[in-house]
């Protein structure tokens, strides 16, 4: 047995020599004690080495009160493994992880539109009037175009989605967030 006062409280503490050199804690206080090195034991080493060579390879494994301490602390102070990566690699692998994303985005909207559709070719628009009525009750907007070019049932249809797309984003009027009937 080691026998040694606790600097913190000053108990009378007895420690078994298996623990010699070894960090614990107070049972009286719980404050942070090294248990004290009585001297290389006298064991032989099946593996052939000396005393004191084993007494030292004691001394450096972690013991089990190490492990219940680690386990103890908080997670943000224990060594995580993102720790040992170096600053260069890491943005190095952000950047890449970006690009591929960006990537997939691309393709991804490239992939919902059928090989064989054309998308309409838009007549040129002209807005030649808008009336804004904004009241209580319903907030509208009319709108009167001039068009030109190539007009198709189809190309009128995309015209009149994209007029109406725009009309609903701008929002923001006093009464309502968005117009209550579009007309265009």
């Amino acid at each position: 047995m080691l026998h040694m006062d606790c600097p913190k409280c000053g108990k009378a503490l007895n420690i078994p020599e298996e623990y010699a050199g070894q960090k614990g804690t107070c049972q009286h206080c719980g404050g942070a004690i090294v248990a004290p090195i009585a001297g290389p034991p006298e064991f032989s080493d099946t593996f052939g080495e000396s005393s004191a060579e084993a007494f030292e390879e004691k001394l450096n494994r972690p013991s089990v009160i190490d492990e219940a301490i680690q386990e103890a602390m908080p997670r943000d102070t224990r060594e995580h493994p993102l720790d040992k990566i170096s600053p260069v690699l890491f943005v190095s692998c952000t950047l890449m992880a970006i690009c591929l994303i960006a990537l997939f985005a691309q393709v991804a909207s490239r992939s919902h539109r059928t090989p064989n559709s054309k998308e309409p070719v838009l007549p040129t628009a002209m807005v030649l009037s808008e009336e804004v009525t904004d009241r209580p009750g319903a907030t509208k907007v009319i709108r009167e175009l001039l068009l030109s070019g190539t007009i198709t049932r189809d190309s009128i249809k995309a015209l009149l989605m994209r007029e109406h797309y725009e009309i609903m984003k701008r929002g923001n009027f006093k009464y309502h967030k968005e117009p209550t009937l579009v007309t265009v």
